[in-house]
């Protein structure tokens, strides 16, 4: 059962990546982390819930393994928030790029992966955080990362790509004018809306 949940994962996890929007500026900034002199080896990806972190998450991870990197992904929400907890999670699994989603609820461990987790990683590692809020200040600040952490903030679609994501959804763009481009609010309405219904009559108005 493990291995056709991952099987179904993967593959929900690769649609994603594809169906992936308006983001080609914020990927371009993660997958810049794999450059042989990358500008950075540490990102923070950030924006409010459902702004669409999960699924720019995903099209790096693919990228990156199309590169040949191994990439380790990582649920906050699925592990102890303690040393032990992260430690355990990682196992003796080796990876060329860690990423750590909904990192927002990892906060008790940010002072420790920040002065001994990270600096303690090879040169070749890289690391991406995502969560709701943007690292705290030390991390751009401290001497021992000085230079290596970028941030990737995650706004609302602009309007042409947002409009694009509803019509690839079979949803009027018209509807824009209520859900302003935010991800997630254009996936629920596409999961209850067609041409006509209620929604749009009132963005039509």
């Amino acid at each position: 059962v493990a291995t056709v949940a991952t099987r179904i994962a993967d593959l929900s996890r690769r649609r994603a990546a594809q169906r992936l929007v308006g983001r080609d500026e914020q990927l371009d900034a993660l997958t810049s982390l794999l450059d042989p002199d990358p500008p950075a080896l540490i990102a923070f990806v950030h924006g409010i819930a459902g702004i669409g972190k999960t699924a720019l998450l995903n099209a790096f991870t693919l990228e990156a393994e199309e590169r040949g990197a191994r990439v380790l992904a990582l649920d906050c929400r699925t592990i102890e928030p303690t040393e032990r907890g992260f430690l355990q999670a990682l196992g003796d699994r080796s990876a060329d790029v860690i990423t750590l989603d909904n990192f927002e609820v990892f906060r008790l461990l940010d002072t420790w992966l920040r002065q001994e987790f990270v600096p303690g990683l090879p040169d070749a590692a890289r690391v991406v955080f995502s969560g709701r809020e943007p690292p705290v200040a030390a991390w751009l600040t401290t001497p021992e990362l000085g230079g290596l952490v970028s941030t990737v903030p995650l706004g609302p679609l602009a309007d042409e790509d947002a409009k694009r994501l509803l019509r690839d959804f079979g949803v009027s763009e018209r509807v824009n004018r209520i859900l302003r481009g935010h991800p997630l609010a254009i996936r629920l309405a596409a999961a209850t809306l067609r041409e006509g219904d209620e929604l749009e009559h009132v963005a039509a108005q």
